[in-house]
């Protein structure tokens, strides 16, 4: 495999107040650049890992294709079909790899990408409010929807033979008839950062979406 070395660099990652010093990355002879902030398969990574940034980069892009909503009520098109354009279109982008940043995401940036929903809300429905409007696009908030599709993905995961599973605990068994039949013990969380990322609290919500 060749590098290619005009789109090689160097992305560190750290969580402390005073950076490292390190020694440059070259590849044949040639620096790489480094760079604080690095998009991988349409996620947007910071060396210190918040999200921020890719809380930017999505409402951006959403915000974007808003406005072909916005041209398409002007112009008449039918409630039905701007519900499936907020659905198909708009929406994916801000549920785009949720299970990578979804639990660790703070309050005003969940607000950010929530604010997406209002607006198009107020747009398709102007007279109803925001709960009323999700009542008749038949969705769910962000955060629940996000939530659901982080359950679902995790349940997938136990279900399957990948690698993944090794970062699972194992479940305990109880030799008395609980009405929980089986649980996963809960990960002991040093920061928290881990304890907020997803797997720990996908093991601590297991029981409610059983």
């Amino acid at each position: 495999m060749e590098l290619n070395l005009n789109k090689n660099k160097e992305f560190t990652v750290s969580f402390l107040k005073k950076q490292p010093s390190l020694l440059p990355l070259t590849v044949n002879d040639q620096l790489s650049e480094a760079v604080p902030t690095n998009k991988l398969l349409g996620v947007m990574l910071t060396s210190d890992l918040k999200w921020n940034k890719h809380d930017e980069y999505i409402c951006s892009k959403a915000r974007k294709r808003f406005y072909a909503l916005r041209m398409l009520k002007r112009s008449g098109v039918p409630l039905s079909d701007l519900r499936s354009v907020y659905r198909y279109f708009i929406r994916p982008v801000l549920e785009y790899a949720c299970p990578v940043w979804h639990t660790s995401l703070s309050l005003p940036l969940r607000d950010d990408v929530g604010d997406i929903q209002r607006r198009t809300i107020r747009r398709i429905y102007p007279y109803l409010s925001n709960s009323l409007g999700l009542h008749e696009l038949n969705l769910a908030t962000l955060f629940d929807g996000r939530q659901s599709l982080c359950c679902s993905f995790y349940k997938s995961y136990l279900a399957s033979a990948r690698k993944i599973k090794d970062l699972i605990p194992k479940a305990v068994g109880h030799k008395y008839n609980f009405r929980r039949g089986w649980s996963l013990p809960l990960l002991q969380d040093r920061t928290k950062r881990f304890c907020n990322s997803f797997v720990p609290v996908s093991v601590a919500i297991r029981d409610d979406h059983p």
